[in-house]
Formats: C-alpha cells, structure tokens, sequence
C-alpha cells in the first residue's frame, strides 16, 4: 500500500524530509544564539494540567509556557505567590 497525499507526494517521505528540515533550522538557530533551550522536569500532574490546558485551548506548550513567564514578570508578581501555592 502506498501513502500518496493529494500533492502526490509520498507522506512518509514527506514527513520524515519535515522532521530534518526542522532539525536542521532549529540546530542552526541554536548554534547562532537566535533561540535557546529550555528544559525542565516537572511532575506528572503538572505535566498534564499543563499539557491539557495547552490541548483544550489549541495553543502549543512552548507558547503558553512564554507567555505565562512574560505574564509574572511584566505585572511584578511576587515570587512569594508561586512558593505559596505550590503542591505538596
């Protein structure tokens, strides 16, 4: 069986030649300083609030991640709100 989109392009091929395109312009990006990279470990719960908040509001977690730390910081909110309420 053959996977041909409607381009006639073979979408696994397609797919897989996408994936390292984006490879390459986010490696090249990270070499030249244009972006950085950010990882964190976060427990499951937190993942999945995070994750399905994300889902049910069609935004990317990057995205929302950005925003919500641009957020805290443009309106001066005290660090002390995010030690009060986090989990036990």
């Amino acid at each position: 069986m053959c996977n041909i989109n409607k381009q006639g392009c073979d979408i696994i091929s397609s797919t897989k030649a996408h994936i390292e395109a984006n490879k390459k312009y986010r490696n090249k990006k990270l070499q030249d300083g244009t972006i950085k990279q950010l990882n964190v470990t976060l427990n499951t719960d937190d993942f999945n609030m995070i994750s399905d908040f994300c889902k049910n509001m069609e935004i990317s977690k990057p995205t929302f991640i950005t925003g919500a730390c641009r957020y805290f910081i443009e309106n001066n909110i005290p660090v002390s709100e995010l030690k009060n309420n986090k989990n036990p």
